[in-house]
C-alpha cells in the first residue's frame, strides 16, 4: 500500500489536542488509579498511586473493589499492569522502572515479577498484550534507539520489525492464535500517528490494514491509524482509530474515527463531526466494542473524555470517562474522573458503575 509521508504543520491542532488529553491524565496521578484490562474470569489489572508517591501495578480479584499491589523486584519502581490473559493461573504483563531508572517490559506469574528485558542493545521496553499461550507483545528500543514492535515467547525476545522503510512500530495486542496488531510509521506522535498505519503481524509477516476513505460532504482521505485490540473470532475483529481530513479544507478539519477492521474491510464505527478524537480500545468475542472520545474546540480545550460501548450497532455512552477493556461477559473497565486531577478505576456492569478505589 502506497502512503504519503509529507508531514504538514497544519496537522498540529489535533495532535496538540491529543497531547493535551494525555497531559491532563498524567496530571491526575495523585490519589488516582485506572483499570486497563479484564480477563474472562473477571480479574482486573491496572495501576494505582500510593502513599509512597509511586505508581504501582495492581490487580482486583474477581468480585472485589479493593486493589492489591503486584510484587516488585528489589529496587524497581513505578510499575503498570497493562494486560492479563485467560490462562489459569493468569499471566499479567506491563512495565516498570528498574534500579537504573530504565523502563522494562515485565510479567507477573504466580506472584513473581519477571524482567522480560529488551531487544539486543535496547534500553527500554513495554509489554502491552498477552495471550493464553503466554506469548507477550509490546515494543522495545533496539541498538539504534528506535522503537520496534517486539514479541516475548519461550524466554526469547523477537523484533517484529516495521512495515517497509518505516522507522518505528509497536504491537498493542495479540489474540489466542498469535495474530498481533499495532502500528508502524515514520514517526511517533502519541496517541495517534501521522504517517503511520495500523498493521497486523501473523506467521512472521507484517500487513497494513486498510485506511478510511469516507464521504462526509466531501471525500476524506486516510491520515494514519493504530490498531488497539483484536478478538478471537475465526475472522478476527480488530478495532482502533484511523485519521482522515476533509478534502478541500485546511488540516484543522482533522478527525480520528474509532474504526473496525474485519478482513480487508474497514469501517468507521464511531465518529461525529470534525476536530475530534475517537478511539476504540477493546473488543470481545461477541464483537462488543468499547472506547472513548473527546471533542476539540480551538485554540486548545478538549472536552472531558466520555466512555462508550457499541453492541449490535447500538452506541451507548457510559457514565465513565474512558472505557478501556471488556470481557466476554460484557464487563467493562476503565476510569472515571472523581474530582479535579483525581481518577479512579471503575467497573461498569448492567448499568452500575463500581468505584474500584486506590491503594
Amino acid at each position: 500500500m502506497k502512503r504519503s509521508y509529507a508531514f504538514c504543520s497544519r496537522c498540529l491542532p489535533l495532535l496538540l489536542m491529543a497531547l493535551s488529553v494525555l497531559l491532563t491524565r498524567a496530571a491526575r496521578a495523585q490519589n488516582s488509579s485506572e483499570a486497563l484490562a479484564i480477563n474472562n474470569a473477571g480479574v482486573i489489572v491496572g495501576w494505582s498511586t500510593a502513599s509512597d508517591g509511586y505508581t504501582h501495578a495492581v490487580q482486583w480479584a474477581s468480585g472485589t473493589n479493593t486493589p492489591a499491589a503486584l510484587p516488585m523486584l528489589s529496587g524497581w519502581t513505578n510499575s503498570v499492569a497493562t494486560a492479563i490473559n485467560n490462562a489459569s493461573p493468569a499471566l499479567i504483563v506491563g512495565y516498570a522502572n528498574n534500579e537504573s531508572g530504565a523502563q522494562h517490559a515485565v510479567a507477573w506469574s504466580s506472584g513473581t515479577m519477571i524482567d522480560l528485558g529488551t531487544l539486543s542493545g535496547g534500553a527500554s521496553s513495554q509489554a502491552l498484550g498477552v495471550n493464553s499461550s503466554g506469548v507477550v507483545v509490546g515494543w522495545s528500543t533496539n541498538s539504534a534507539g528506535q522503537k520496534h514492535a517486539a514479541q516475548w515467547a519461550n524466554g526469547a525476545v523477537t523484533d517484529l520489525g516495521t512495515y517497509g522503510t518505516d522507522a518505528v512500530s509497536s504491537a498493542t495486542a495479540i489474540n489466542e492464535v498469535g495474530e498481533a496488531v499495532g502500528w508502524s510509521g515514520i514517526m511517533e506522535t502519541s496517541p495517534v500517528f501521522m504517517g503511520a498505519n495500523a498493521v497486523t503481524w501473523s506467521s512472521g509477516r507484517i500487513s497494513v490494514l486498510s485506511e478510511l476513505q469516507i464521504k462526509s460532504g466531501k471525500l476524506a482521505h486516510g491520515q494514519g491509524g493504530d490498531a488497539l485490540a483484536i478478538n478471537n473470532n475465526a475472522k478476527p475483529v480488530i478495532v482502533g482509530a484511523d485519521g482522515f481530513w476533509q478534502a478541500g479544507q485546511p488540516y484543522t478539519y482533522l478527525d480520528y474515527a474509532a474504526v473496525e477492521w474485519t478482513g480487508k474491510t474497514v469501517s468507521a464505527i464511531v465518529n461525529v463531526g470534525w476536530d475530534a478524537l475517537y478511539l476504540a480500545t477493546g473488543v470481545n468475542d461477541s464483537g462488543q466494542v468499547v472506547g472513548w472520545d473527546t471533542n476539540y474546540s480551538p485554540p486548545l480545550s478538549p472536552d472531558p473524555p466520555q466512555g462508550w460501548t457499541l453492541s449490535a450497532g447500538t452506541l451507548t455512552y457510559l457514565p465513565i470517562s474512558e472505557a478501556l477493556g471488556i470481557s466476554n461477559s460484557g464487563l467493562i473497565v476503565g476510569y472515571s474522573t472523581v474530582s479535579t486531577s483525581v481518577n479512579h478505576a471503575v467497573l461498569y456492569t448492567n448499568g452500575t458503575v463500581t468505584d474500584l478505589g486506590t491503594l
